[in-house]
């Protein structure tokens, strides 16, 4: 069946590796401590958890580019500026991705192996051997992966 395939490509995150299990409770983590503390408002935070549901698969830009449309929305609806600049999508993404990646690192720290799905390695294996190029596939940030590899 294979030889019928010139490049095999196989997902990362959940098929090899098991590291960002449970990445949504981070998210939301992440997205809540931007959120002003004092926001009671329940339909942002219903339209966040929304999203976080949702949106597995699309990239980091992307999900950081959404809290900023949700920081702007809550200001409007407390009606207040309160001097502050809101953070651009650029350095909530550098700060999002250091934060999951301390995260990861922290995982990593105790036992790397565990993290592989069984069978992984021998999949690889056994993929490898016939030849073809392996591409692997991801939604997570490149330097990360390689971090983990």
């Amino acid at each position: 069946m294979l030889a019928d395939y010139p490049v095999i490509a196989l997902d990362y995150d959940g098929t090899l590796c098991a590291i960002r299990c449970g990445w949504e409770s981070k998210m939301r983590e992440f997205f809540l401590s931007k959120l002003q503390p004092k926001s009671e408002n329940r339909l942002l935070l219903t339209e966040v958890e929304n999203f976080i549901a949702g949106c597995a698969g699309t990239s980091p830009s992307y999900q950081m580019n959404f809290l900023r449309r949700c920081l702007v929305k809550e200001r409007k609806i407390l009606n207040s500026n309160e001097g502050l600049i809101l953070p651009s999508p650029q350095s909530l993404l550098e700060e999002y991705l250091q934060f999951t990646q301390n995260w990861v690192d922290e995982r990593l720290a105790n036992n790397p192996q565990e993290w592989l799905m069984d069978g992984a390695i021998e999949l690889l294996e056994s993929l490898k051997s016939t030849g073809k190029k392996l591409y692997l596939v991801t939604g997570s940030p490149r330097e990360q992966v390689l971090k983990e590899l």
